[in-house]
């Protein structure tokens, strides 16, 4: 059982311990590793459906998928099963940049 005053924070301090102990073959950190992962795949297929993109350009920012290489590879390959379309690229900006961009691209082609 998780502590109420246990934060954001400190769940994200556990991060590379878990990436460090799924590299060692340890069977319940490689099955957190998966899940989050696929969670975070779930998040990109939800939001490319609801904007209507099929191929959407994936941009991974963030700590863990910057400083975790085993952990950013298995969203990339998750996100791949579950938005095959997608197609990972490096950051332009952040995310407001990312937000606008989408939006001039969705209403080019309205016209």
């Amino acid at each position: 059982m998780v502590r109420p005053e246990f934060g954001s924070s400190q769940v994200a301090a556990l991060a590379p311990l878990v990436v460090a102990a799924a590299e060692k073959g340890l069977p319940d950190a490689e099955r957190i590793l998966d899940q989050s992962a696929g969670a975070l795949a779930e998040v990109v297929k939800a939001i490319a459906e609801e904007l209507c993109l099929n191929q959407p350009h994936i941009a991974g920012c963030g700590g863990a998928l910057v400083h975790l290489p085993r952990f950013r590879s298995a969203v990339q390959q998750a996100v791949i099963r579950s938005c095959p379309g997608a197609e990972w690229r490096e950051a332009c900006g952040d995310a407001c940049d990312g937000a606008l961009q989408i939006a001039l691209d969705r209403a080019l082609r309205r016209h």
